[in-house]
C-alpha cells in the first residue's frame, strides 16, 4: 500500500516535534541540573562566608576580652597595676596601693597532656599556635623566629576556649562532643603582649661612646638618660653575636639616620626621613646606598625584642603625674589646652618657686623667689614624704617620716623637720638649672604662729628680712644645700695682755673661719677674690660685743661691720684660689673691747659674695656697711643657721699654732650648734683630741668616721637609716654631689637628668636646734639594697614620685609624647613573658621565651664607677648579666622581695637585684642613669588573636569550617583631670590591626 505525500509529511512533522520536545526537556534538565548546581555552590559559599564570619567573630572577642580587662582594671586612679607580656597585676579595692592579683592576658597555657606528642589527644584539640609561619614578613614567623635550642622557630600553644551553639563559654580542654543538644560552633585563643617592654626603634639609638666628638656627624645630642639614650647597637651585638660593636654602632647610626638624617628630629621629612610603621620596614635598610646591612639578618633575631610603637603612662603608682624635677615651667606637665596640670589644691606638678617663668632659680633674692609657691612646694614635697601607704612594703609600711624622724608624731617635733629634706630637693634642682658658679642657698623658718602669713607657712628670709632674728623663739631653722662654699672648722685666739685705751681694756683677737669646696660641689675650682666678678665676704656675728666696737688695728682701717673680704691678705698663706676637696683658711685681726680676757666666745659665721674690692680699698676704705654685704649680695653660707654656739677660749699663753678649733664631721651639717659642740656620740667637743687645729687640711672628726667600717660607729643607731658607704662597708663621701652650673661639659642642658639624682639629696642635715645631737654626716636618700625589713618604706620608692625633664624635639613630639600623661621610648623591667617564660605556673614549659636584650640595651654604656676608675662603663657582659638578674629576679646579696613576687612594683625596685647597685654608694651611678628609662607598666598592648568556625560532627568529632587571625595595636591613652591632676579620663583605640594569613 502507497502511503499519500499528506501521511508521510505529518509523520515528519510529529517526529520533529518529538525531537524538539527532546531538545527542550533536555535544556530543562540541564537548567534544573544548572540551577540545583547554582543553589549547591551558593549554599557552600554562603556556609564559608558564614563560617568566616564566625571565625572573624570569635577572633575579636579575644580583643575584646582584653579591652575590656583593661579597660576594667586600669583605669581606676584609686588602683595600683603593673603590666607584664601576656598579664597584668593589680591591686583590690581593700588595700587600693597593694599589688595582689594577677589577670592573665591570655586564654590559658595548655597542659602537659596537651603538649606531648605521643598523646592520644585528637590532633583537631591541640592547642593553637599564635606563632604561626606568616607571608607577611618574609616568610618569618608572626611572633618570633627563636628557636629555643631547637632547629625550628618555637611553637606558642595556647588553650582553645570554645563555644556553644547557646553562646556559653567551655574552657575544658577537651569538650563533651556528644552534647548534640548545644554543640561546639566555635573556638578562639588570645595572648597580648606588652610592647612598652620592648625597644622602640624610633626613639631608641645610642650612648655616645668614649672619644666622640660633638662636632662628629652621629653624636647623640641629646642627653644620656633620654630615650634615644637606649642603645641599639647593644642589642644588636646581643641579639647577633657575630656583629662587631663597630658594625652594630653604625648600623644604629644608619637606622637612626633613616629617621632624621641629621639626628636631631629637625630633619624629619623635610630631608627624607620618615618614622617606622612597622618592624617589618626594617629590612629595606639592607638596600639603601652607603647601608652596612644586617638589618634583616637582626630583625629575624630579635624581632621578639623590637616594636616601632609604645608608651607608658608617665604617672606614678599611686596614679598622679610625677613631680618633674625642675624649676623651669617649660618643662612642667600641662594639659591639652596648655595650661599646667595641677593637684587638688592647685598645685602644680613640678617646682614652682619663681616670680619669672624659667628664670635662673640661683638667686635668692625676694625678686626671683616667690615666697607663695615655694611654700605650696616644699610642702607638696612634704606630703610626699608622710605617706604611708607604699604598694612594695608589708604590712602598714610606714612613711619617710617616721623612718627618718621616729617616735613622736608632733608636729613640731617630727614634720618640721621633714622640711629640710624637701628643702635640700628643691636646692638641688636650682643648682641643677643655674648658670652661676655659687648658689644662695635658701635659708627659711616655719611660721607656726601665723607671724608673716598663712599659719604653718614656710618663710623664706629673703622675703622678711633677717627673719632667722625674728624667728628666734622658732626650735627648727632651715637653709638650703646648695652649690657652695662651706665653713667646716673655726677658731679664736685671744692674747694674754690687753691693750689698753683711754684706761679701756681692748683684747688682741684673732678669728678663723676655714672655708671648703667640697669635692664633688659642682665646681672643679674658684677664686674666693673672684667669683662671677664679685668676693666672698666672711663675716663674724657674735651677741658678746655691740657694733662699732669690734673693729681691725694694724692691717686694716677701722671695721665697724663685721665682714671681710677674701683676698691675699686676710687668706693664711695668700692663695685665694682653692680646688675642689680643698680648703682654706680666712682669719681677721681685731680688738675686742672688755674689760677681763674672756674664757668663752659665741660666735655665727656667714659667707656672702658681695663687692668685689682691692687690699688698697680695704684698707683705705673699710669694710661697706654689713646691710649692703649681707643683704644685696648672694648670702652663701651661715653656720650654725639656728643659732650662736659657744667657743671655750684657748688658756693664757696657748700658741697660735695650737690652738683647739671648733669642727663639723661633714659640710654640710653645720647647721646647729650641736654639730659643732657635740660630737655624733653625744659627747662634748673640743677635746684634746682636736688640739691643735686642723685648719687647711680634712678635719679629724672626718677623718674619725669617713672611711670606718659603719658597723664600728656608734652612731647612727641601728635601726636608723644607714649612712653612706661603699662595697665594704666603709663610710663614703661619694654620695655627696651637686650638679655643675648650666652649661659646664658636665651639665651642658642645665637640668636634672634623672630621677635617680635624688640619690644626692642629703637626710642627715638637721633643723632641729634644741635637739640632743646635731645631724647625721654622710648620708643621703640610699637607691641601693636596703638594709631594714619589708615593713619599712626604702629609700628607692621615693624616686617613683618623680621624673626628670624630657627635651622633646617639635617634629617628634607625638613620638615621645604621644598624649598628656605618656613618655614613648621607656622600658618596662617586668619583661618575664607570661605564659611562655613562666615557669614557675607553668613547669610543662619544654622552651622558655625570654625577653632581656631591651634591659642590655638600657644598661650598656651607663656609667659605673670605681675607685680607681673614675671613667668606667658598664661593658657588654656586664649589662648582659645584669638584665638576666633583673629579667629573673635574681636577689643581691641583703636584697629582699618587696611587694608582689611575681613583677616590680616600682622602677626603683631593681635596686635589691644583684650588679645594680649592690657595691656600694658609687655604684648608685648604674639605677641613676637608666631611672627615667625604665617604668613598670605600659599603655600599649598587642593583642594575637585566632577565630575558627567548627562543625560538630555525629561522629563526636570537629570539622574546621573557618578561621580568622588578628593582630590588633591595643594603646590607652590616659588624659588628665584639670581639677585634680589625677589620670581619670581614659580611652583605649586601635592603634593598628592586621588580618593574618598563613
Amino acid at each position: 500500500m502507497k502511503l499519500s505525500i499528506h501521511s508521510s509529511e505529518q509523520m515528519g512533522r510529529r517526529g520533529a516535534a518529538l525531537i524538539m520536545t527532546l531538545i527542550i526537556l533536555a535544556l530543562i534538565t540541564v537548567m534544573a541540573m544548572g540551577f540545583a548546581s547554582l543553589v549547591r555552590n551558593e549554599t557552600l559559599s554562603a556556609g564559608s562566608h558564614q563560617s568566616r564570619g564566625r571565625a572573624l567573630l570569635h577572633a575579636q572577642m579575644g580583643t575584646d576580652i582584653v579591652t575590656s580587662t583593661l579597660r576594667n582594671l586600669t583605669a581606676d586612679p584609686g588602683l595600683t597595676w603593673a603590666s607584664r607580656p601576656g598579664a597584668l597585676v593589680t591591686a583590690s579595692s581593700d588595700f587600693p596601693t597593694k599589688l595582689a592579683v594577677q589577670t592573665d592576658l591570655h586564654s590559658g597555657f595548655p597542659s602537659a597532656r596537651m603538649l606531648a606528642p605521643d598523646s592520644d589527644v585528637k590532633d583537631v584539640l591541640r592547642p593553637a599556635n599564635v606563632n604561626m609561619a606568616t607571608l607577611y614578613d618574609d616568610g618569618g614567623h608572626l611572633i618570633t623566629d627563636e628557636t629555643g635550642g631547637g632547629t625550628q622557630p618555637m611553637a606558642l600553644p595556647l588553650r582553645w576556649v570554645y563555644i556553644r551553639k547557646d553562646g556559653a563559654l567551655d574552657f575544658a580542654e577537651e569538650p563533651d562532643l556528644t552534647n548534640t543538644a548545644n554543640p561546639i560552633t566555635g573556638r578562639y585563643a588570645f595572648w597580648a603582649d606588652d610592647e612598652s617592654s620592648k625597644v622602640n626603634i624610633n626613639t631608641a639609638w645610642k650612648r655616645n661612646a668614649p672619644g666622640d666628638s660633638e662636632s662628629g656627624a652621629s653624636f647623640n645630642p641629646f642627653f644620656p638618660t633620654h630615650p634615644t639614650g637606649v642603645d641599639l647597637g647593644a642589642l644588636f651585638t646581643a641579639a647577633d653575636p657575630s656583629l662587631t660593636p663597630v658594625t652594630a654602632r653604625q648600623m644604629a647610626d644608619f637606622l637612626h639616620a633613616s629617621i632624621t638624617p641629621n639626628h636631631r628630629y629637625t630633619s624629619v621629612a623635610a630631608a627624607g626621613g620618615r618614622f617606622f610603621n612597622d618592624l617589618s620596614e626594617m629590612r629595606r635598610l639592607d638596600h639603601l646606598p652607603g647601608s652596612p646591612g644586617g638589618f634583616a639578618s637582626v630583625l629575624s633575631k630579635a624581632r621578639f625584642q623590637l616594636t616601632h610603637y609604645n608608651h607608658d603612662p608617665d604617672t606614678t603608682f599611686f596614679n598622679e603625674p610625677r613631680i618633674v624635677l625642675t624649676t623651669q615651667e617649660k618643662y612642667a606637665p600641662r594639659n591639652p589646652d596648655g595650661s599646667l596640670v595641677t593637684d587638688a589644691n592647685g598645685v602644680p606638678y613640678f617646682l614652682d618657686i619663681l616670680n619669672t617663668p624659667d628664670s635662673d632659680p640661683g638667686q635668692g633674692s625676694k625678686e626671683n623667689l616667690n615666697r607663695a609657691k615655694l611654700d605650696k612646694t616644699i610642702r607638696k614635697l612634704i606630703t610626699y614624704l608622710q605617706r604611708a601607704d607604699w604598694p612594695m612594703t608589708s604590712g602598714s609600711g610606714g612613711s619617710l617620716q617616721s623612718k627618718y624622724y621616729p617616735g613622736s608624731t608632733a608636729f613640731e617635733n617630727n614634720e618640721l623637720r621633714l622640711t629640710q629634706m624637701a628643702l635640700n630637693i628643691v636646692e638641688y634642682v636650682r643648682s641643677a638649672e643655674s648658670s652661676l658658679s655659687l648658689v644662695e642657698p635658701i635659708r627659711g623658718i616655719i611660721d607656726l604662729n601665723g607671724t608673716y602669713g598663712a599659719k604653718g607657712a614656710f618663710i623664706s628670709n629673703a622675703h622678711v628680712g633677717d627673719v632667722i632674728n625674728v624667728g628666734n623663739g622658732v626650735a627648727n631653722i632651715y637653709k638650703g644645700s646648695a652649690r657652695s662654699l662651706y665653713i667646716t672648722e673655726v677658731s679664736a685666739w685671744i692674747g694674754d695682755k690687753p691693750v689698753v685705751r683711754g684706761g679701756v681694756n681692748y683684747w688682741p683677737c684673732e678669728l678663723y673661719c676655714e672655708i671648703h669646696l667640697p669635692k664633688h660641689g659642682g665646681l672643679d675650682h674658684i677664686d674666693l677674690a673672684d667669683v662671677d666678678g664679685k668676693m666672698v665676704s666672711v663675716g663674724y656675728s657674735h651677741y658678746l660685743l655691740n657694733p662699732g666696737e669690734f673693729f681691725s688695728p694694724d692691717t686694716f682701717a677701722a671695721f665697724t661691720g663685721k665682714y671681710i673680704p677674701c683676698h691675699a691678705t686676710t687668706i693664711i698663706g695668700g692663695d685665694t684660689k682653692i680646688k675642689a676637696g680643698e680648703y682654706r683658711t680666712a682669719y681677721l685681726k681685731a680688738l675686742i673691747k672688755v674689760n677681763a680676757r674672756p674664757a668663752t666666745m659665741p660666735l655665727r659665721l656667714g659667707l656672702a659674695l658681695g663687692p668685689k674690692m682691692t687690699p688698697t680699698q680695704v684698707a683705705t676704705e673699710g669694710v661697706p656697711d654689713p646691710g649692703s654685704v649681707f643683704n644685696n649680695a648672694r648670702r652663701l653660707e651661715l653656720a650654725p643657721a639656728g643659732q650662736v654656739f659657744t667657743m671655750t677660749v684657748d688658756p693664757p699663753s696657748t700658741p697660735k699654732e695650737s690652738i683647739r678649733s671648733y669642727e663639723v664631721t661633714e659640710h654640710n651639717v653645720n647647721s646647729v650648734a650641736r654639730s659643732w659642740t657635740h660630737d655624733e656620740n653625744g659627747a662634748l667637743i673640743p677635746s684634746t683630741s682636736l688640739a691643735p687645729h686642723t685648719f687647711g687640711s680634712i678635719n679629724r672628726r672626718t677623718q674619725s668616721v669617713l672611711g670606718q667600717h659603719a658597723s664600728a660607729l656608734a652612731f647612727p643607731p641601728s635601726s636608723s637609716p644607714e649612712l653612706d658607704t661603699d662595697k665594704d662597708g666603709n663610710v663614703t663621701a661619694a654620695g655627696l654631689r651637686m650638679p655643675y652650673p648650666k652649661g659646664h661639659a658636665k651639665n651642658p642642658h642645665g637640668i636634672v637628668y634623672s630621677a635617680g639624682e635624688l640619690g644626692f639629696i642629703h637626710t642627715g642635715i638637721e633643723s632641729n636646734r634644741n635637739g640632743t645631737l646635731g645631724g647625721v654626716p654622710f648620708r643621703t636618700l640610699r637607691l641601693q639594697p636596703s638594709r631594714h625589713n619589708t615593713t619599712v618604706v626604702p629609700d628607692w620608692a621615693f624616686m617613683d614620685l618623680f621624673s626628670a625633664p624630657v627635651v622633646m624635639p617639635a617634629s617628634a613630639r607625638r613620638i615621645f609624647a604621644p598624649n598628656d600623661s605618656a613618655l614613648g621610648g621607656r622600658i618596662n623591667v617586668n619583661g618575664m613573658v607570661e605564659p611562655f617564660a613562666d615557669t614557675g605556673r607553668h613547669p610543662q614549659l619544654s622552651a622558655v621565651l625570654e625577653r632581656n636584650l631591651p634591659v642590655i640595651a638600657v644598661l650598656s654604656g651607663v656609667p659605673n664607677p670605681t675607685e680607681t676608675d673614675p671613667d668606667r662603663l658598664v661593658n657588654a657582659a656586664e649589662a648582659k648579666a645584669t638584665a638576666a638578674n633583673i629579667y629573673h629576679r635574681k636577689l643581691a646579696t641583703g636584697g629582699k622581695n618587696y611587694g608582689h613576687p611575681g613583677v616590680y612594683d616600682s622602677p626603683g625596685e631593681i635596686a635589691e637585684i644583684a650588679g645594680v647597685a649592690d657595691q656600694g654608694e658609687l655604684s648608685e651611678s648604674i639605677l641613676r642613669s637608666i631611672a627615667s628609662l625604665i617604668t613598670t607598666r605600659g599603655s600599649v598592648f598587642t593583642i594575637y588573636t585566632i577565630g575558627q568556625s567548627l562543625d560538630q560532627t555525629r561522629s563526636h568529632d570537629l570539622r574546621v569550617t573557618g578561621e580568622q587571625r588578628h593582630r590588633t595595636v591595643l594603646e590607652a591613652l590616659r588624659h588628665l583631670d584639670p581639677a585634680t591632676g589625677q589620670a581619670t579620663r581614659i580611652h583605649f583605640r586601635k592603634a593598628g590591626h592586621t588580618d593574618l594569613y598563613p
